[in-house]
């Protein structure tokens, strides 16, 4: 079977590779293509399209109700039965009519399958707004179906993941890293992608200018996902740091409150730690020893994940979803 995948793929960005490599681990015996092959340019190629039995569009948060991103929802896709897997609703940025509207009509079409969201609110987002033929379920987000492992090391290792084009006034953030060296933790600042996206990132990391880090590049995404796995605590904007760091067990600091943090947060019942770069109270979330997460949740969610990727396969090999 030739799948042909569309999401934020081949830019670098850590947890959208991350969900090229679960796919690969779902469908070995498939050829995956990322579409559109124009890198950089969201335009389709006709003659490849067809060239695919099925699309695959997912995960990460591409139902955008604000900005109608024609690289997820270009009417191209409809030609072949299309998989909508592990999509999330960022709300944060408001609501425009004719962007629902438009997705509306594509999520509507015959041809879309499965839809999965990776929160119960994307899932209760998309059916209210959105109103598709078919059933809409929650699985959590398609990484943490993954095996993650932590990695030996010595010391307390903190693993800071900022991002670019965030506006941050940093003495709060010092504040929090000069109370963590005071507990003994050695700071990485790790950049969280490769690629395009790393270097937008790399000049957020320079940006922090605290003299007691060190700034950790990697040039694979597994490489970066083994620096998370020897640290002992994750501070980050970056989502996919938190969901790694929860599922191998490794407690968090959220740097954002956007939708998807809140959710898989809440997941842990570990909300109190969802903070900003720019909270005064955050280096109080820092507390010592860190909280521990409950092994038997991981378990849970790791499971429900892979249920929701069987979902999918299921319903790409002809079975009832």
């Amino acid at each position: 079977m030739n799948i042909g995948l569309v999401g934020y793929f081949t830019y670098g960005n850590y947890g959208d590779e991350l969900f090229i490599k679960v796919y690969q681990e779902v469908f070995p015996e498939c050829q995956l293509t990322v579409l559109p092959d124009i890198h950089g340019k969201p335009i389709y190629d006709p003659d490849l399209i067809a060239q695919q039995d099925c699309i695959i569009i997912g995960g990460g948060d591409l139902v955008i109700p604000y900005a109608f991103a024609s690289l997820y929802w270009d009417s191209i896709l409809l030609t072949k039965p299309v998989y909508i897997i592990g999509v999330g609703v960022p709300t944060w940025g408001g609501y425009s009519k004719d962007v629902v509207l438009a997705m509306r009509g594509f999520f509507q079409h015959e041809n879309v399958k499965i839809i999965t969201a990776r929160d119960p609110k994307s899932r209760d987002w998309i059916i209210r707004q959105l109103q598709p033929k078919v059933p809409v379920v929650f699985y959590p987000d398609i990484a943490s179906a993954m095996t993650f492992e932590r990695k030996a090391h010595h010391g307390l290792k903190l693993g800071l993941i900022l991002r670019a084009h965030q506006n941050i006034e940093y003495s709060n953030l010092h504040r929090f890293l000069s109370r963590a060296l005071s507990f003994g933790y050695d700071i990485n600042n790790i950049v969280l992608g490769v690629d395009d996206v790393s270097r937008d990132d790399v000049l957020a990391a320079k940006q922090l200018d605290f003299p007691f880090s060190k700034l950790i590049i990697k040039e694979t995404i597994d490489e970066l996902t083994d620096e998370i796995a020897e640290c002992d605590l994750i501070v980050s904007q970056k989502f996919h740091a938190c969901v790694v760091a929860f599922m191998m067990g490794i407690p968090c600091i959220s740097l954002s409150k956007s939708d998807k943090f809140v959710a898989f947060f809440e997941f842990f019942n570990k909300e109190i730690f969802l903070s900003l770069a720019n909270d005064p109270s955050l280096p109080q979330r820092l507390i010592h020893p860190m909280y521990e997460i409950d092994v038997n949740q991981i378990k849970r969610i790791k499971t429900h994940a892979r249920e929701g990727l069987v979902y999918a396969r299921n319903a790409m090999y002809g079975e009832s979803p």
